[in-house]
């Protein structure tokens, strides 16, 4: 009961945060009732006790199984937006509800039940009405005094992955009475079966309706009362006879349906006496936040009735300051009657919002409290508590035109009234404590007859417009809940989020999507009509997740940057990216383009690390440890669609996380790794790296150097060939693993050519080689899945590894360039190790812009031009295969910005097409055009390549002569012709042609050492051209008016070891040799078979590097004349690869894929030594604390932390002078503990110093000192 507040005293400022009082009459008042004074007797049943919440979108509201809801008997409990803080001052928006049923019997005997607060009883109690003689008793009454929760996802996981156990609000659903699907058609519910479950209805406007598990809505509660229990104290009426059959329900969706809650219920009359006159109302305590300064009024058209503020600021700590929302409750379905249509036939028409009246929070005698039964049924029928006529205009009482009004404050919607405005700003009134009703009728309620009522409360918040700002919005919503109510709730689902397991770490929070190869995610499809009736398919297409501004923050607010950011998203890689919906905007009036979601393209990721708290302010945007952030996850689809490709899941994740040290867990772990580090792994057998970047570990590099070759090689954590990432390092376990890839539905190994796995052919299966226990993954390696290795995506403990696999099958370099849209290309870096001296260069591309121009520096063929001409000039265009280009994009180009390409990019020819063209415009840098046309990069290997001073990891190779003309060569070599000096080395002269490169390359694919050609250009002696030395110079100009010295053109070619279209013409040739084979092949090279052999010897090479000084550098060369680097630089040059067999390797998993890995440097050791040096990191926060903290939920919130705790330990506060203040146990998995600043007592403490005492038993002790200013009671809070 709410009582009038009187006394100034610090127990009635609290209870403010109750509600205001509640002006009645007192039971002597003067006014009678003829019809309803008479007391009857129902039975002796008690009230209804029982309460549930409603509570599984953005609304919090707190129902009662008495006739009345959101409220706790106490204040207000229609809480929205819900906040997750407990010390958050919630703010709601209704006050309390309930259905009003009032007729007269055949004496004209006022029957009558209602509810308003209880203050004199009820006129509800639980339990239905015998069929035959309409009563109960109160057996009956104590039996139902229940109401019955049910969430859809367990509706679901029911129907769909049932195990032989029922979930307990499944098997309590009370199947006599409350709606279910009958699977087995017996008529029973009988949830054991496996397929009997609740539902919302079995029938829709008279039609029997699909009712699939998915169909449901998110939460239903469902409660079952009569007026027949007991005397009607409330109204003081006398009972009817009825039984309701209520369910409330709502929807977690990201749209304004989010704001909403829906009440139905089935009213029977039970009773024996026909009941005419008959009205159903929805009584309404629509308290705005602050509940004294609101106005209502109602929209006749979509049977709407709201509340809105009388102001633009909703006062004081419970209001919901500038700009605030309105709220208000649609009547989409009442009592039905039947009339003659106009065909001349009997059908059944529904009255719909008949009335809307208000009334005061006051004893007026005219709009105030109902106090007998004759009041509320006057205002049931649209008329004064007096019984009079409201009137239209004005404050109702006196009206304005003298005409009778069935609707109070309709704005311009009251089509009896074309052109008003009446509301109750234009009437003058002051905003106040309002209570409106929406009524239908009157009509005749016969006996055994049974009506329906639907109600649905909607609300919305503007960002602007002051007052009425949000009216429209509002209005919107409404519009948008009778679209659902039309499609009798059946909402468009969109594809569920999935599930997420969150991994608080340091300074971040990491999320994992789990449970998403599944139809209600990943393999969503459905098929909806447009608003022109046309099919569009939807399929699944990505994740978006966003940071909230706070716990309140709704779904529907997610396009407000200041409540909501997007933080991370991901798509299949396909046609969507950029989502556009047309979609209606009020402030404009008409549908407008709005972009929803900017693709990346990329493909999907389960995974995502999050370091940021986007709404930090302040240049250091890291998460602090401890503070806790809020987030949304949800899952879309995309269509081929002119009004709405983008459709959101409404199945969201809604969560809070705060970040923290992992050393005090578990009693004290090691830590020894983060997310997104990796396993050191070993190739055992097959080829690839799936577009994965390749370091190889440093004693497997001196092994390479050692002996040419690694049968297995080691590359560095996380830089392996698949995708082996730590998720929660707390739960990598300790073990040796093994990963092969397989067969995937066929019996044996299949390629796209020689060696290459099919992708959707192809699997994985990881195995624990410790425990024998295996993953495999879920999809073929057709699509990029990043598969979580969780208990919580499993569904195993023993499989909770704490890891993630990533494994797809990718086009190599220019194989797809078109969709690959990295074309291949990975990384490159150039990294000296003394950066003071960054010693080499290269010559850079250089693009030309027509045929005539001089193109030497031209010698990166990557791009499109020549498309238009078939790139038909090899002289000028960018290269082509099949007429495709190898790099339409030039990702290739990019190399160290321009100074190195792949071979087959390099400039090879300087036949032209074009007229005119001489060739010295060209000066090709590698050989091959007319024998290149089948080559493309797909034989391209990740390498680097090292120049160092250190002359044991030197190479020796062939030289090449790179003068343009014969005539001015040394010997009249022609170009690519193998020199023919001969070089001194160590007091040994070398094969004439051979010289010594100062370092040396290595694929990191294939762990084996590669050889290397390098050239020079005899004719340029001034520029180092004729010494049979690497020792390139820092000129690169033009000379003789169009000779390119390139540096004396010292150039590097590294040479792969891999077979081109066929053996015969472009054989493998051998991987490091000292160049042997190569000095073979052009030392026995002929004019006539000039061709040939150099096609077999530059179909092998893969890179060139036209290396240069950089300017004012110069090699000095050391005691045997052989110029040195003057620090080691090297080279990284990374592609992609697909898997495949290596028929080499066939006895190990038939030459596929297989790898093997240790967990030992990356697993999480637990032990108490690493617990006590875990207690030194224990710390309270904020220290000193000066009366505020970030922390705290509310101004009459006082709070601190202690962070860094062991599992287990006691804490205890003293003064200085050693007094007791607080003892705390802690014994729980968390590493925090909040402090409320009392003390045992529940008393706040003084401001001054403390000590704290962290006695964590065998691990030790802890003494932190802190010092707190506490601030004065803010008693405006309350």
């Amino acid at each position: 009961m709410r009582k009038y507040i009187i006394a100034i005293t610090i127990a009635c400022t609290f209870s403010a945060f109750a509600k205001e009082n509640i002006e009645v009459e007192e039971p002597n008042t003067t006014r009678t009732n003829n019809s309803s004074m008479k007391m009857k007797f129902g039975s002796d049943c008690d009230p209804a006790t029982q309460s549930a919440d409603l509570d599984i979108n953005n609304v919090r509201t707190k129902i009662l199984n008495g006739g009345d809801m959101w409220w706790d008997l106490n204040a207000a409990r229609y809480e929205i937006p819900k906040l997750v803080d407990v010390n958050a001052v919630r703010k709601n928006s209704l006050f309390s509800g309930a259905i009003w049923i009032g007729g007269q019997d055949q004496a004209e005997n006022l029957r009558l039940a209602a509810m308003t607060y209880r203050q004199r009883g009820s006129d509800f109690w639980p339990g239905p009405l015998d069929p035959a003689t309409g009563n109960t008793s109160k057996a009956q009454c104590d039996e139902w005094d229940k109401i019955y929760k049910v969430d859809g996802k367990n509706i679901i996981d029911h129907a769909t992955n049932f195990t032989g156990v029922v979930n307990e609000q499944i098997e309590n659903w009370p199947g006599e009475y409350a709606p279910f699907y009958d699977g087995d058609g017996d008529g029973i519910y009988n949830p054991q079966n496996g397929l009997d479950y609740p539902v919302l209805q079995n029938f829709c406007r008279g039609q029997k309706i699909d009712n699939e598990a998915e169909d449901q809505p998110d939460q239903m509660l469902w409660w079952i009362y009569n007026d027949k229990g007991n005397i009607h104290t409330e109204t003081q009426g006398d009972p009817i006879g009825v039984e309701m059959q209520t369910t409330a329900f709502a929807f977690a969706t990201n749209d304004e349906i989010n704001d909403m809650t829906f009440y139905t219920t089935l009213i029977t009359n039970r009773g024996a006496t026909e009941l005419n006159n008959t009205y159903f109302g929805q009584w309404v305590d629509a308290d705005l936040g602050n509940y004294a300064d609101d106005y209502v009024g109602c929209d006749v058209g979509l049977s709407l009735g709201f509340c809105y503020n009388g102001d633009d600021n909703d006062e004081g700590i419970l209001g919901y300051g500038l700009n605030p929302p309105s709220v208000g409750v649609d009547f989409f379905e009442g009592p039905k009657v039947k009339q003659i249509g106009p065909t001349g036939l009997e059908e059944e028409v529904e009255l719909g919002m008949s009335k809307f009246v208000y009334y005061n929070n006051d004893a007026n005698q005219i709009n105030g409290n109902p106090f007998i039964a004759t009041d509320f049924y006057n205002y049931l029928q649209g008329k004064w508590r007096t019984g009079t006529d409201i009137q239209y205009g004005g404050n109702g009482i006196t009206g304005t035109d003298g005409t009778k009004a069935d609707w109070m404050f309709p704005f311009d919607t009251d089509t009896t009234h074309p052109g008003d405005n009446w509301n109750e700003n234009t009437a003058g009134n002051q905003p106040a404590d309002r209570r409106f009703i929406q009524s239908s009728g009157p009509f005749v309620l016969e006996p055994g007859a049974v009506q329906k009522l639907t109600v649905g409360v909607v609300w919305a918040r503007a960002p602007f417009g002051g007052a009425t700002g949000s009216l429209e919005l509002l209005k919107l919503a409404s519009s948008r809940a009778q679209e659902l109510f039309n499609s009798c709730f059946d909402l468009v689902d969109g594809p569920d989020a999935p599930e997420v397991e969150v991994h608080e770490q340091d300074q971040q929070i990491v999320l994992s999507l789990g449970l998403t190869n599944t139809d209600r995610v990943e393999r969503y499809r459905d098929t909806l009509l447009d608003g022109a009736n046309r099919e569009e398919y939807f399929g699944f297409q990505g994740y978006r997740v966003f940071q909230l501004k706070n716990g309140g923050v709704s779904l529907s607010e997610l396009d407000d940057l200041s409540k909501a950011r997007e933080i991370f998203q991901c798509d299949l890689k396909d046609d969507f990216d950029v989502l556009i919906n047309q979609e209606f905007q009020f402030d404009v009036g008409a549908p407008i383009p709005v972009l929803k979601v900017r693709g990346d393209n990329q493909g999907l990721t389960h995974t995502v690390r999050i370091t940021e708290d986007q709404f930090a302010t302040g240049s250091n945007k890291t998460l602090v440890n401890f503070q806790t952030y809020h987030f949304i996850v949800l899952s879309y689809a995309a269509a081929e669609s002119n009004t709405r490709p983008y459709l959101p899941g409404r199945k969201i994740k809604k969560f809070s996380a705060s970040p923290h040290k992992l050393e005090p867990k578990f009693g004290g772990s090691s830590v020894p790794s983060f997310y997104g580090d990796g396993p050191e792994l070993q190739r055992i057998s097959g080829k690839g790296n799936g577009m994965n970047e390749l370091e190889l570990k440093p004693e497997v590099i001196e092994e390479i150097l050692k002996n040419n070759s690694v049968a297995n090689p080691i590359y560095e954590n996380g830089f392996g060939p698949v995708d082996i990432k730590v998720i929660d390092p707390l739960k990598i376990p300790l073990g040796e693993f093994e990963l092969l890839l397989v067969p995937k539905g066929v019996t044996q190994n299949t390629g796209n050519d020689d060696d290459s796995l099919w992708a959707d052919s192809t699997a994985w299966i990881l195995t624990n080689l410790t425990t024998g226990e295996s993953v495999t993954s879920d999809t073929s390696l057709a699509y990029e899945n990043e598969q979580i290795i969780l208990a919580s995506t499993t569904g195993k403990s023993i499989l909770d590894w704490g890891m993630a696999v990533t494994i797809s099958q990718v086009a190599a370099p220019g194989v797809d360039p078109v969709r690959n849209l990295e074309n291949g290309f990975i990384d490159w870096s150039v990294t000296f190790s003394d950066p003071s001296n960054e010693w080499l260069s290269a010559v850079r591309d250089n693009d030309v812009g027509n045929a005539n121009q001089f193109g030497a520096f031209d010698w990166i063929r990557s791009g499109v031009n020549g498309r238009l001409e078939g790139f038909n000039d090899p002289s000028f265009h960018d290269y082509a295969s099949g007429g495709n280009a190898l790099d339409p994009d030039a990702k290739f180009e990019s190399i160290w910005e321009g100074r190195i390409a792949p071979n087959r990019l390099v400039s090879n020819t300087s036949e032209a097409v074009a007229p005119g063209r001489q060739q010295i415009l060209v000066q090709p840098m590698t050989f091959g055009y007319q024998a290149m046309q089948g080559i493309g990069l797909d034989k391209l290997s990740s390498v680097d390549i090292v120049l160092t001073p250190d002359e044991s990891k030197w190479s020796e190779c062939v030289m090449l002569e790179m003068g343009e003309d014969p005539g001015l060569n040394q010997d009249q070599k022609e170009k690519f012709s193998m020199r023919t000096g001969t070089l001194s080395y160590r007091g040994n002269n070398l094969k004439p042609g051979k010289t010594i490169f100062p370092g040396y390359a290595i694929n990191v694919n294939t762990g084996e050492r590669l050889n290397i050609m390098v050239g020079e250009d005899s004719y340029q002696r001034s520029e180092n051209g004729r010494d049979m030395k690497w020792n390139p110079t820092d000129r690169n100009d033009v000379f003789n008016g169009s000779y390119a010295s390139f540096g004396g053109r010292h150039f590097i070619y590294v040479m792969g070891s891999h077979q081109g279209i066929a053996s015969s013409i472009h054989p493998k040739l051998p991987i490091y040799d000292r160049g042997e084979e190569y000095y073979n092949m052009l030392s026995s090279m002929t004019t006539a078979n000039r061709t040939s052999t150099l096609t077999k010897i530059f179909q092998n090479c893969d890179w060139v590097i036209p290396a240069i000084m950089a300017p004012g550098k110069s090699l000095v060369e050391n005691e045997d004349g052989i110029p040195v680097p003057p620090n080691e630089v090297k080279i990284r040059l990374r592609v992609g690869m697909p898997y495949g067999v290596t028929p080499e390797t066939s006895n190990e998993n038939e030459g596929r894929p297989k790898y093997k890995f240790s967990t030992e440097d990356i697993y999480n050791d637990i032990n108490d030594e690493n617990g006590k040096k875990a207690l030194d990191l224990a710390n309270i926060v904020p220290n000193p604390y000066y009366a505020f903290s970030g922390y705290e939920g509310s101004a009459i919130d006082n709070r601190v932390k202690l962070t860094n705790l062991p599992e287990k330990c006691e804490i205890s506060i003293y003064t200085l002078d050693g007094a007791l203040v607080r003892r705390i146990k802690k014994d729980d998995i968390t590493t925090e503990l909040d402090w409320n600043l009392k003390n045992n007592a529940n008393v706040p403490i003084a401001s001054g110093l403390y000590i704290i005492h962290i006695d964590a038993g065998d691990l030790g002790e802890k003494i932190l000192k802190w010092m707190g200013v506490m601030r004065e009671l803010d008693l405006d809070s309350f």
